[in-house]
């Protein structure tokens, strides 16, 4: 799903997709580091949003704030 689809529901109904997430998501997953880094630094410069990253490697987890 992207982004756009994730958060607005009027763009979700408009592309008849339905279900809980759709328009709703309280979360995004990057499939890579690059996306996420690209998504993370394009939403902090450019609408000032305050995010948390998790990391994933192997069965350790870690949460990172900036």
């Amino acid at each position: 799903m992207d982004v756009k689809t994730a958060i607005d529901a009027e763009s979700a109904a408009i592309k008849g997709l339905q279900g809980s997430v759709a328009g709703d998501a309280d979360i995004m997953i990057m499939p890579d580091i690059e996306a996420g880094n690209t998504f993370y630094k394009t939403i902090t410069l450019l609408a000032n949003a305050q995010v948390a990253g998790w990391l994933e490697k192997a069965d350790d987890f870690k949460i990172i704030r900036p």
